[in-house]
């Protein structure tokens, strides 16, 4: 029996060790919690946390407070002294930090450079917020030529200047995907940094105010644009970017005060953009011009208008599937589309405009209004008009009660000589109100008129209390036969979605006291045919 025993012994294989780089590969895919927590597995999964590439700092819940921060930056500190000291290469390397004095901005700066200069690193993502004074990046911070994504934000709400220096080693030629948020860089260094690194995939700007010309040359496998300026007179020049997909340029939050011009884009034809983004533009005639000849491919246009000084927006496009407008103004243009190939079309805007699609109209439009103006018959004329052109419709309303009432100026009875039938194809009917206010939605007039434009399948009230007078009304107006007759002659069933399992069930009186405290309803709706 011993000698049988021994045997075996002799015979038993060594556990199959796992590879540290695999060991590595998972803890990074972890929360960094979790990632710790496969320390207590073996010494194998200890020495590979501790030898990690990937050092993550982000501080929890439990590091607020003078105390806890101090705690965060000594962990801070000592993982990095070790990592120096032995020589232990950094691959990816996330910091969130907050500058609150000299001191701290000065040993960020001797964290950022001595991680940016490494040759190992290929990912670098610092989140920095600014409390006093400003800060400058070190110089190194793109010197690493095997650096292949830079994203680099600053807290933007804080008006405290993080800044990339007039000085700094552009020495990136792998990198691909570069972000900077709310930093302060100049003309020349931002245009040093995109013509150097000729491998770029994706570029994120959000620029701080400040004119500048911003060149997009000879990156042939640039995929993904996207600009945040500041400043609406900049100048963006693009050439020599086949492999273009998405462009996006927004100056919505430039200061008002600033005289606005066009969108000043030079380019050559952007033959590759299937994806198209401008928001806060001046829609023009050289607006328009600029995305007929510019841009003959595209299949998404979203525009969000700051100013039209056009009587009729037209949009032509032989490819365009997917169009989304929005204007901020409450001008009474007239939207024109030429686009055979459109699905989807959105609008949203403070005034019900006159739709005319020659070709084709969209298999869907939604139409989202904020009620500013006043309302009467020839609003919802121009809404039942638009909801003939398509198979599927939702129609979103907002309105601010707090600060303002909407006018209502409607005729019922000439409403219903002028509209022959309801419109049965509108999906979702939802009245809005901000966040915080009670909208005051006018007597049954206005969802009378609604009601005999068209008749939706879901009703939806968000931010809408039960003690609101209108929709007490409307939703006991709904569950009284008499009432319903009166009012909705072709109403057949109401239903209600449950707050508390979110099932559907009948709309009855005790139902309604069980959901006293409502902030949001939705109901579904039965229609006979008319």
């Amino acid at each position: 029996m011993k000698e049988v025993k021994r045997k075996r012994r002799v015979d038993r294989k060594p556990e199959l060790e796992v590879p540290v780089e695999l060991i590595q590969r998972i803890q990074s895919l972890l929360p960094l919690k979790e990632a710790a927590q496969t320390c207590i597995l073996s010494k194998s999964w200890l020495h590979a946390w501790s030898t990690v590439p990937t050092l993550r700092f982000h501080p929890s819940d439990k590091y607020h407070g003078r105390r806890q921060q101090a705690r965060y930056i000594k962990l801070i500190r000592r993982t990095l002294r070790r990592y120096h000291r032995d020589n232990i290469p950094i691959e990816s390397f996330s910091l969130y930090l907050s500058i609150q004095d000299m001191k701290s901005a000065s040993v960020a700066e001797k964290w950022i450079r001595r991680v940016s200069s490494k040759s190992c690193l290929k990912k670098l993502y610092l989140e920095i917020s600014v409390r006093k004074g400003s800060f400058m990046l070190p110089d190194e911070i793109f010197s690493g030529e095997n650096l292949d994504t830079a994203s680099i934000t600053a807290d933007w709400s804080l008006s405290n200047i993080l800044s990339i220096s007039s000085n700094c080693v552009i020495n990136c030629v792998s990198l691909r995907v570069l972000k900077l948020i709310e930093v302060h860089v100049s003309e020349e260094v931002l245009n040093n940094l995109l013509s150097t690194c000729s491998l770029l995939e994706k570029v994120k700007l959000s620029l701080p105010e400040g004119s500048r010309t911003i060149k997009v040359k000879n990156l042939r496998y640039l995929r993904k644009l996207k600009i945040h300026s500041k400043d609406p007179n900049d100048v963006l020049e693009i050439h020599d970017v086949p492999s273009l997909r998405l462009l996006s340029y927004d100056s919505s939050l430039a200061f008002a005060w600033v005289p606005r011009k066009s969108l000043l884009l030079n380019a050559d034809v952007l033959g590759g953009v299937k994806e198209l983004s401008l928001a806060g533009v001046i829609m023009d005639d050289s607006l328009s011009d600029i995305i007929k000849s510019k841009f003959p491919f595209l299949e998404g246009l979203a525009i969000d208008i700051l100013d039209c000084r056009l009587e009729i927006l037209d949009i032509t496009c032989n490819s365009l599937k997917r169009l989304k407008i929005e204007a901020c103004e409450d001008g009474m243009m007239d939207v024109r589309v030429y686009a055979p190939s459109l699905l989807f079309f959105s609008y949203t805007g403070l005034a019900m405009p006159t739709f005319l699609f020659p070709a084709v109209a969209p298999e869907q439009i939604e139409l989202n209004l904020t009620l500013q103006n006043p309302v009467d018959n020839s609003f919802f004329l121009k809404m039942r008009e638009t909801l003939d052109l398509s198979r599927n419709s939702i129609i979103k309303l907002v309105r601010d009660g707090s600060v303002f009432q909407v006018p209502f100026n409607i005729d019922i009875d000439g409403l219903k000589q002028s509209v022959p039938f309801p419109a049965t194809n509108v999906q979702e009917l939802r009245f809005s109100s901000y966040p915080g206010r009670i909208p005051t939605w006018d007597d049954s007039l206005f969802c009378k008129a609604m009601f005999l434009i068209c008749h939706p399948i879901y009703v939806k009230a968000n931010q809408i209390k039960v003690n609101n007078y209108f929709w007490k009304r409307f939703v006991n107006g709904m569950i009284k036969k008499k009432a319903r007759r009166k009012n909705w002659p072709h109403l057949k069933d109401v239903e209600i979605k449950s707050n508390l399992n979110r099932e559907w069930e009948t709309l009855t009186s005790s139902c309604i006291e069980a959901h006293i405290d409502w902030c949001n309803i939705e109901l579904k709706l039965t229609w006979c045919s008319p």
